[in-house]
């Protein structure tokens, strides 16, 4: 919980994680060999909020930095037998904090998310 000078103090009321249902990297290849994926992609951490607040108190809260991009090294390889063909897919994990600010002097209570991409989760598809 952190407070700023206009009263407003920051706390997280839960954590949150998902993944997201956008690919963000794929490969696709025939057999026989090896179908590689190896990449990166940067996403900015994201704030959702229908009200102001303070980038520094909010980033000490939730304990990341919401105002930087983050990048996220992919790198995943499948074999496939002759004749094989497959598709590697991968969706971004995200996790951050449910989180309110409320103000000491006038009671008011709002909430917002903050959240960020820590890893992928890949998926193969063969046909």
């Amino acid at each position: 919980m952190s407070p700023d000078a206009f009263g407003d103090v920051y706390q997280e009321v839960s954590p949150i994680y998902w993944i997201g249902s956008n690919v963000c990297a794929m490969s696709t290849g025939r057999g026989p060999g090896t179908l590689d994926l190896s990449t990166s992609y940067t996403e900015s951490a994201m704030v959702s909020a229908s009200f102001s607040y303070s980038a520094s108190d909010l980033s000490a809260d939730v304990g990341f930095s919401v105002s930087i991009s983050y990048t996220i090294s992919l790198s995943y390889s499948v074999y496939l037998s002759s004749g094989q063909s497959a598709t590697i897919n991968v969706y971004p994990i995200y996790a951050g904090s449910l989180f309110s600010k409320t103000n000491i002097f006038t009671g008011s209570v709002y909430y917002g998310r903050a959240y960020r991409p820590i890893g992928a989760e890949y998926r193969v598809t063969y046909y």
